[in-house]
């Protein structure tokens, strides 16, 4: 049996495998994704394109100088993101025309087509070009979140084998970046549902990574409910089922890891006429037999973290003063924490009095998760209080995680 370090690097790394296999699937399938992740661009798109933010993980969103802009209507809408998913390339008349309208197009589309780019142009500046018998966006492909979001992953898989806990934070500050179904408001193109359906599979694929690196980290308790979620979400994708299996088990349920295995084994004989895969009949049988290399060390991983902690300033006084403010006030902060840390990627590991601890792989993210929580905390009105001040703290060492928290030298 392998020993379980190598056990989940080696489950890590299949859900990596298939991060790339699903890549190059479509890359090979649809003529509207280029393999390139970071295209090269001209110096004009540092000249128009720079501070420009693009957004196509959930609705269609441009931001540019901090001001969301208004992008008209659906077809309009459709030319951007067809020019998004290539962004710095050439994009052919006929293909954007094919995108629109599909095996249908109307008589006068190229001098429609025409109009779209000219109030696009008028929107966003002069980003969009007419070059080669297309037009290409000129806009620096690190501000389209689509973008940003492949690479992470990308570079979180360097890190998988070696440094899950950091491995773990770049795929949830990634995975961060999500608003809802991709290019949610734009219809009716083929080559955007195909660009959709991709990054669906690459936000799978990116979650069964992030859970594995947690699972190496002994946070198998409270990965628990995530799982059963994605389970009943995706029923016959046994990559989930596997990782809920490994779980339970870990965390002493060995009967509710065995009838995990039997609804998805029930719903994929039912539903698709098909048996579960041998690997997740093999992990039945491990559990059954109580394997003891299904288990983690006990003896605590040690690894370097930076923590960040918040403490609210007189709060005990605060809370025998002015109680109702004070509770909307805890609240208040305890929502800016956490946005602020999904964001960065990081994790909360427990509520210190009136203050949240948080880990982070990395200092820079924590950091950054600091000042946008000084930030969100100075901008805030606090009804009932005369401000609300707040200490932050960041300290940086070696612990050892144990039970999903940690433990070390002050």
């Amino acid at each position: 049996m392998l020993p379980p370090a190598e056990l989940s690097r080696r489950r890590l790394q299949l859900g990596l495998e298939r991060f790339w296999s699903a890549q190059a699937y479509v890359a090979s399938m649809s003529s509207v994704q280029d393999s390139t992740l970071a295209p090269l661009f001209s110096g004009e798109a540092e000249a128009y394109g720079a501070g420009m933010q693009i957004r196509v993980l959930g609705p269609v969103e441009v931001e540019s100088g901090g001001v969301d802009i208004r992008l008209g209507g659906p077809k309009q809408r459709t030319i951007l993101a067809l020019l998004v998913v290539q962004v710095g390339k050439v994009v052919s008349v006929d293909a954007l025309i094919d995108g629109l309208w599909g095996e249908d197009p109307t008589a006068g589309a190229r001098s429609t087509l025409q109009t779209y780019v000219s109030n696009l142009r008028a929107l966003l500046g002069d980003v969009i070009v007419r070059e080669g018998g297309g037009y290409r966006l000129l806009a620096d492909p690190a501000g389209v979140d689509a973008v940003r979001f492949e690479q992470a992953v990308v570079e979180a898989t360097t890190l998988a084998g070696t440094r899950p806990a950091e491995a773990a934070q770049r795929l949830s500050a990634a995975l961060a970046l999500w608003r809802g179904h991709p290019y949610a408001d734009v219809h009716g193109s083929f080559p955007l549902e195909l660009e959709a359906r991709r990054l669906e599979e690459l936000r799978l694929g990116a979650i069964e990574s992030r859970v594995e690196a947690e699972l190496a980290l002994g946070r198998h308790a409270e990965l628990v409910p995530e799982l059963g979620v994605l389970c009943s979400e995706f029923p016959f994708r046994e990559e989930f089922c596997a990782q809920l299996m490994l779980a339970l088990y870990r965390s002493g349920r060995q009967a509710e890891a065995l009838r995990a295995f039997q609804k998805t084994r029930t719903a994929l004989v039912e539903e698709l006429g098909l048996d579960a895969s041998e690997r997740l009949r093999e992990l039945e049988h491990r559990i059954l037999n109580q394997d003891s290399s299904l288990l983690l060390e006990t003896e605590p991983r040690v690894e370097t973290l930076a923590f960040l902690l918040t403490d609210i300033e007189d709060s005990t006084a605060l809370w025998e003063t002015q109680t109702e403010a004070m509770r909307s006030a805890v609240a208040q902060h305890d929502r800016i924490v956490h946005d602020a840390v999904g964001a960065a990627g990081g994790r909360i590991v427990k509520r210190v009095g009136d203050g949240i601890d948080v880990a982070f792989a990395e200092v820079g993210a924590a950091v950054a998760a600091a000042k946008e929580i000084q930030g969100s905390l100075a901008a805030s009105a606090w009804p009932g209080l005369d401000g609300l001040s707040v200490r932050t703290a960041i300290d940086v060492g070696e612990v050892g995680a144990r039970a999903g928290d940690y433990f070390g030298p002050s």
